[in-house]
């Protein structure tokens, strides 16, 4: 009797437990693909947060997300912890503002590709997502 209640206590405890599934972890890559020097800032609610720079080319920034295996959603924004990003090329030369505006990217000039937008990446994997900034990107850039 004592070896059936405790299998059944067993089996009560294991149905009880939840399983949400795998947890995802996915790294997020800014690379400079340029000649340019560049900075970028990270900014939440108009708020400097941090930034990163690079001269010439290479890796600008990483930043990386997980889902808790939970179902939480894995952006760019939550794993850079940033609504809005300024790139800005030359110390001052040209400038390319990404933003949120009533929950749409944005962006200042306007351009398709959107570091906020997971769109925009090259998907290697799941776990590795890779945004590359190139002389287009520069050329699109607003001159200050």
């Amino acid at each position: 009797m004592r070896l059936l209640t405790a299998f059944l206590f067993f089996v009560f405890i294991q149905s009880c437990c939840c399983d949400f599934g795998k947890r995802t972890n996915r790294k997020y890559i800014i690379e400079n693909n340029t000649v340019h020097e560049i900075q970028v800032g990270f900014y939440e609610y108009s708020r400097y947060l941090y930034g990163d720079s690079i001269s010439g080319k290479g890796v600008l920034s990483e930043g990386m997300a997980s889902d808790d295996g939970m179902g939480r959603i894995i952006s760019a924004s939550s794993a850079f912890h940033t609504d809005s990003i300024i790139i800005t090329f030359n110390k001052n030369d040209r400038r390319q503002i990404y933003y949120y505006k009533k929950d749409q990217v944005k962006s200042i000039p306007s351009t398709a590709k959107n570091l906020l937008s997971d769109s925009s990446y090259f998907k290697e994997s799941d776990e590795l997502y890779r945004f590359i900034l190139t002389e287009e990107d520069y050329k699109n850039a607003e001159e200050l």
